[in-house]
């Protein structure tokens, strides 16, 4: 549990100190830096924003550094033309992806519905973050592959200016392959697991105990054919669909197939949930997806995630607010809001820090 977090030149604060209970509730006008108190969390979960790509924009104004302080966690922001992120953990120093699973969270935001209806990116990411939040070795694959990919690009990029040959693909075509294959085996053994147990916490939030939900994932090396569990086919697969989509590759200067081509289509009462589901539908599906990732960081690791709720009472009726308060009883919750009366019945124990 983070009992305490300190911040020190981060967005708004100058240097503020917070204390966190198992129940808090975080209530303030807008622009008062209710959702930075988040961001810090999630930084210290994740070792990224949830809001912005580009780090710097947590340095407060004219300062040189930020830095979020929630023992044993210690991350630091040194402002220059490339923002540096230092990481101390028990007071040693450490990497950026040694913060994962040391105070994991999971976030929801008004945002979140994106999941269910935006870009197949978003679905990706979740489950990278959830992967990653519970296993280094995965994080460090995603890496290798995302490196990998960036290389293939910059020599597509070459090739289309014509400054290398088509000739030259061979050995980074090999690359991508190699480090792309546990990323995939991964992420279908998430989506598998997520299968078997997405419908239950579904139907728990919309109390309908008739509702099908699962995840398809979809592949951009097995696209139009079967699934491929042998590893041998798969990479032989993968190396085709490569030949096949290279005079678009070389069109575009892009990779166009591997992992980051790939999806998780969510279906509900078999249709997608993306293009027949409704909005009410769709928050219950992002709440689901969330008690899934608590619960299996909870199971895979040592230690219980903090649940994030970044202003998300507007998003819901007067039942499903207080499903939220009993969804993960023991958790602890950390929420936002702008008015207690978003909140409705504010639960026994809450503690309330006002800004």
């Amino acid at each position: 549990m983070i009992d305490k977090i300190r911040l020190i030149n981060f967005r708004n604060y100058v240097d503020s100190s917070f204390e966190l209970a198992p129940l808090t509730l975080i209530v303030g006008p807008n622009g008062k830096g209710k959702t930075n108190i988040i961001e810090a969390i999630y930084y210290l979960a994740c070792g990224r924003s949830f809001r912005t790509a580009h780090d710097g924009e947590v340095i407060r104004f004219g300062q040189p550094f930020a830095r979020i302080l929630s023992d044993p966690l210690d991350l630091t922001f040194v402002d220059g033309a490339r923002v540096q992120k230092k990481v101390m953990i028990h007071q040693k120093s450490g990497r950026l992806i040694d913060l994962l699973g040391v105070r994991p969270a999971v976030l929801f935001t008004p945002e979140s519905i994106a999941l269910i209806d935006g870009s197949p990116a978003l679905r990706r990411q979740f489950v990278d973050i959830l992967l990653s939040q519970t296993s280094q070795m995965y994080a460090k694959s995603l890496i290798e592959y995302q490196r990998a990919l960036k290389q293939r690009n910059g020599l597509l990029h070459q090739i289309k200016l014509g400054d290398s040959v088509a000739d030259n693909l061979g050995m980074w075509d090999e690359l991508l392959v190699q480090t792309a294959l546990p990323v995939i085996a991964a992420r279908k053994q998430m989506t598998n697991l997520m299968a078997t147990n997405l419908e239950m916490y579904y139907r728990r939030v919309s109390s309908k105990d008739t509702d099908t939900f699962e995840p398809h994932y979809i592949s951009s090396v097995e696209k139009h054919g079967a699934e491929i569990e042998n590893e041998i086919e798969l990479t032989n697969r993968f190396h085709q669909r490569l030949l096949d989509r290279r005079p678009a590759e070389l069109k575009l200067a892009r990779t166009l197939v591997g992992p980051h081509r790939d999806d998780i289509e969510l279906v509900l009462n078999n249709k997608p949930i993306s293009l027949y589901g409704s909005r009410g539908e769709m928050r219950t599906a992002v709440v689901a997806l969330k008690l899934f990732e608590y619960d299996y960081i909870k199971e895979q690791g040592d230690k219980e995630p903090t649940l994030l709720f970044d202003d998300v009472f507007s998003e819901f009726d007067e039942v499903r607010r207080k499903t939220i308060f009993e969804v993960a009883p023991g958790a602890q919750m950390i929420f936002s809001a702008t008015d207690l009366d978003h909140v409705g019945k504010v639960p026994k124990g809450a503690e309330v820090v006002r800004l």
